[in-house]
């Protein structure tokens, strides 16, 4: 091993060989996600009616003051709505009314909404990459390919080392690198935009900062939505449920005043057989009738 000039960088181009793809490949699946979301948040017309909806309700809770004429607000001004709640109900939230007023006015006017649109299962993903962590892996990367190129330049490695490390350079390193500096770089100035879109400053707002916050934003909306419709079935099972219990109590009602009718003939029919003067069932005494509905109740005939 003394004999051979420069063993450290060696070992280190060999690293490189054999993990340069494979680092530079996952920085690529990572990229794939920011870029997707970066495009699909620009291009979502949901979020924009989203934040229309919530300005417009902001505007209108605060009318008359000086905050009811905004023409705009920090995306996690949405996320407050959810603190301010109804009077009558505890769990009724501004943005369960906004997530009400949404769903009706997409039954009365059709497309006129396009709330909630799309969905962005990545987005979690996608906000727990941060841009400072793709920079370091990128000068990472930056360092291997230095070395790599600078070793190949060194006129102490023989013949076989640069016969096997320069196709490697040419064919793999360079394609790979170019191509994730461009798209590293492409991505930076989307992602500034996109903060900016959202009225936040680059100084103080990380694009993961702001992917973290636009998914617990819908996230919040998703969960005022199922809100919603849990509370309209258990209403809807309540109403069913009371329906049938009112059903069953006429049932009950009706059954007794038929059976309390049938003992009234009866009776009637045994004072008549034993001449108490009435000729017609008809001619039966209204009291007649309430003794015998007493007497159906006194045999429970109530619980058939």
């Amino acid at each position: 091993m003394t004999t051979v000039p420069k063993v450290l960088e060696r070992l280190q181009c060999c690293e490189i060989r054999h993990t340069f793809k494979a680092r530079a490949e996952e920085m690529s699946h990572q990229l794939d996600l920011m870029e997707h979301n970066v495009a699909a948040v620009l291009d979502s017309k949901g979020i924009k009616e989203l934040l229309t909806l919530a300005m417009a309700t902001g505007n209108h809770v605060n009318d008359g003051s000086r905050r009811g004429q905004a023409h705009g607000f920090k995306l996690d001004a949405i996320l407050k709505m959810k603190e301010i709640k109804s009077c009558d109900d505890k769990k009724y939230t501004l943005l369960h009314y906004m997530a009400e007023t949404s769903s009706e006015d997409i039954k009365t006017y059709g497309n006129a909404f396009t709330l909630p649109g799309e969905t962005f299962e990545s987005l979690g993903a996608a906000a727990r990459i941060q841009m400072s962590q793709l920079g370091e892996d990128f000068a990472n990367l930056k360092l291997a390919r230095s070395l790599l190129q600078r070793e190949i330049k060194s006129k102490e490695h023989g013949a076989a080392f640069v016969n096997e490390m320069r196709p490697l350079l040419n064919n793999i390193i360079n394609p790979m690198y170019l191509q994730l500096e461009t798209r590293l770089n492409t991505l930076k100035i989307d992602a500034n935009n996109l903060i900016l879109r959202f009225g936040e400053q680059i100084k103080d707002t990380t694009i993961d900062v702001l992917f973290a916050l636009l998914k617990n934003t819908l996230d919040c909306w998703e969960g005022c939505k199922i809100d919603l419709k849990t509370w309209k079935e258990q209403e809807i099972a309540a109403a069913t449920k009371a329906a049938k219990k009112t059903k069953k109590k006429k049932s009950q009602k009706d059954m007794q005043s038929a059976v309390a009718a049938e003992m009234a003939k009866k009776l009637a029919r045994r004072m008549v057989s034993q001449g108490s003067g009435l000729k017609n069932i008809s001619q039966v005494s209204p009291k007649l009738h309430t003794h015998a509905r007493r007497l159906s109740t006194q045999l429970n005939l109530k619980k058939m």
